[in-house]
């Protein structure tokens, strides 16, 4: 009878273990450090094509400007146009590339791959966050992604980045990367108008 009491008493406990694991709260912090993407959005990225390689634009005033005067800023010769690439994220952190075009010269031409490669993650991660760097950091880097197995797990992780943002991606393949240059933006569908909004402002913000 001991035993069986015990065991029961373990099931309890067990039980109230699982029902406080945090669940996810997709959308944008609070403090809009990250966002968390939930399946069935998709991942907007614009990358500068540039003669040099990188993706750093460079720009310079059209022509000099009087003291005080607004100035208009253009980019340099180095830049060659744009590719605009769309990722939808599937159940079980699955990522699907679903369609690149590049603008060159005022020409938009279909593409096959990206120019940069920039998703891929363990594939027994479950949870994706975008982690947006208000440190100043040595890597020329403004946006990280964070994948995870429990979601749990990327509350730990994000403050590690915010805090050692030079060494804390080198430690685990669940942290990488945008490269300085190129924008993430993720996106939901609006279910009315079936249209496409950046989710920061469309999605719904998470409360922590």
């Amino acid at each position: 009878m001991r035993i069986i009491a015990a065991a029961c008493f373990a099931l309890i406990l067990g039980g109230c273990a699982a029902s406080h694991k945090p669940a996810p709260k997709y959308g944008l912090a609070a403090d809009h450090s990250f966002i968390d993407i939930e399946p069935g959005w998709r991942l907007r990225v614009v990358t500068p094509l540039l003669k040099s390689g990188g993706y750093r634009v460079r720009t310079a005033a059209t022509s000099p400007q009087p003291t005080g005067a607004t100035v208009e800023l253009r980019a340099d010769s180095d830049f060659l146009g744009y590719e605009l690439a769309y990722y939808t994220l599937e159940p079980k952190a699955r990522i699907r590339l679903t369609d690149v075009e590049a603008t060159l010269n005022g020409k938009t031409e279909p593409r096959t791959q990206p120019t940069a490669k920039l998703f891929d993650w363990p594939k027994d991660a479950r949870f994706v966050r975008l982690v947006f760097l208000t440190r100043v950091s040595t890597a020329d880097h403004d946006m990280a992604v964070l994948t995870a197995r429990r979601f749990e797990d990327l509350g730990t992780w994000t403050q590690k980045l915010q805090n050692e943002p030079d060494t804390a991606c080198k430690s685990t393949p669940y942290c990488s990367w945008i490269p300085g240059g190129i924008a993430v933006t993720a996106e939901r569908r609006d279910p009315q108008s079936n249209a496409w909004h950046p989710a920061d402002r469309a999605g719904r913000p998470a409360q922590r």
